[in-house]
């Protein structure tokens, strides 16, 4: 496309100087040719005068009268021989004889040798007419075009050049950023373990490197959670393990004992000394068999079968079983609030709430407050003491398996109270403040069925 386009503007400008000389030399030579004509000069300084012309356009000079015919010329051996025609080319004849000031660019040949001329009319300085023709004819200068061609060339394979490096340069960093995220993110998965925490990447942009970045961050926040979640279980089968071999090695013991005990209490009076240090040893036992039942149930906990049920209702009739004149137990609960779990199990909860809340305190002025109300698409249940509250070093352990602030707590009841509420998709919590009491939440997601009824459990 280049060569083309050069090719054709070099011709084009070739013809259009050779156009300006014609026009040039036509002005220059009317007297001259005129004076031929009309026998004033010879043909010798006819011939001289167009010799002169020649050389100053450095061009070849044809003149023909107004019939055509030819006139004079610098180059009359090209004619002596015959090689060109005598006559103007009937074409440029036609057409001049038309419009005598127009330029005419003619493709002539000798032989196998092609050439473009030039033709125009000389036109008289007094009157404007005719009075004959100019011809100049011109060749293509190859080599001219060759150098002009190399130029371009040239100047283009050093644009070129400059580009591809520029392109490379830029490229490369280009390619280096695009990439150190890429690199970043595979070195990051080598070193990812399902063990350990791994850390999120940081990418402000959001293009295709953007999200690729996001997907790893989640896949390395998914793999934390499950992380958490099975360090959760294995600590859970490993409490439940340890539940069960423990809680067959006291129970198995513990009934011969007792009634090797009371055999022997048979022997001695009610009053007696001895008969009640045998009865302390009995109520020990039992405080041991109560642990060891709480240490199985906590190993063997069944899968919770859970269904609608009223939560008004079930917490009334678990409150009922704590109306006692020792202290003031206060309820504020909101009817027709209805949950989806297990009710054996949340009546169980519910009541080592209020066990736990009774025996925070022995002071005179203890009361117990419960509450249950709607809160968006939840039901919220609060059970508050003003007993001793939970110490700071307490906190973080209170809903571990075998942990308990009291002497003969087996710490598996709130442990149990955690796991069931979260199976109902729950939520349990705690605030507290030392010396002030404790208020323990749960919170349930309320059961709405599309015709409003509500199976009683």
């Amino acid at each position: 496309a280049i060569l083309n386009v050069l090719n054709t503007s070099y011709r084009e400008e070739i013809i259009r100087n050779y156009q300006r000389r014609t026009k040039n030399v036509a002005e220059n030579l009317v007297s001259v040719t005129e004076g031929f004509i009309q026998n004033t000069i010879n043909r010798d300084q006819f011939g001289y005068k167009l010799f002169e012309a020649s050389n100053l356009v450095q061009a070849d000079i044809i003149i023909y009268d107004k019939k055509g015919q030819l006139l004079g010329t610098n180059r009359n051996e090209v004619f002596n021989l015959d090689l060109l025609s005598r006559n103007i080319h009937p074409s440029a004849f036609r057409e001049l004889r038309k419009n005598p000031g127009q330029m005419v660019v003619l493709t002539e040949s000798i032989g196998t040798l092609a050439y473009k001329t030039v033709y125009t009319g000389i036109l008289s300085l007094t009157d404007g007419r005719l009075i004959g023709f100019l011809a100049l004819p011109f060749f293509d200068s190859q080599s001219h075009l060759n150098r002009q061609q190399i130029e371009v060339f040239s100047n283009l394979i050093i644009l070129f050049a400059v580009i591809l490096v520029f392109s490379l340069v830029a490229g490369n960093i280009q390619a280096r950023k695009l990439i150190s995220p890429i690199k970043l993110i595979a070195e990051r998965l080598k070193k990812v373990n399902y063990l350990e925490n791994t850390s999120p990447l940081t990418y402000e942009a959001r293009d295709e490197i953007g999200m690729l970045v996001h997907e790893y961050n989640q896949m390395v926040q998914k793999l934390e959670n499950s992380r958490v979640e099975l360090v959760k279980i294995q600590k859970e089968t490993a409490w439940k393990e340890i539940a069960r071999q423990v809680a067959h090695e006291i129970k198995n013991p513990l009934t011969p004992m007792r009634l090797k005990i009371q055999q022997m209490q048979r022997g001695f009076e009610a009053s007696s000394k001895e008969y009640q240090t045998l009865n302390s040893l009995v109520i020990q036992i039992d405080t041991l068999a109560a642990i060891a039942d709480s240490f199985s149930a906590f190993a063997q906990m069944p899968v919770p079968h859970n269904e609608p049920l009223d939560l008004s209702v079930l917490t009334l009739s678990v409150i009922s079983l704590y109306k006692n004149e020792d202290y003031v137990l206060s309820e504020s609960i909101e009817s027709g609030l209805f949950v989806v779990a297990d009710s054996k199990l949340l009546s169980q909860i519910l009541n080592n709430l209020l066990l736990n809340a009774v025996q925070s305190t022995d002071r005179a002025d203890k009361y117990i407050q419960v509450d249950l109300a709607r809160s968006g698409s939840k039901a919220v249940l609060a059970v508050r003491d003003n007993g001793r509250g939970i110490s700071e070093e307490w906190r973080d352990k209170i809903f571990k398996p075998y942990f308990s602030t009291k002497e003969k707590g087996s710490g598996i009841g709130l442990a149990l109270a955690k796991k069931g509420i979260e199976q109902a998709n729950g939520h349990i919590w705690f605030e507290t403040e030392t010396g002030q009491g404790t208020v323990f939440y749960l919170s349930l997601p309320l059961y709405e069925p599309d015709d409003g009824a509500f199976p009683v459990a």
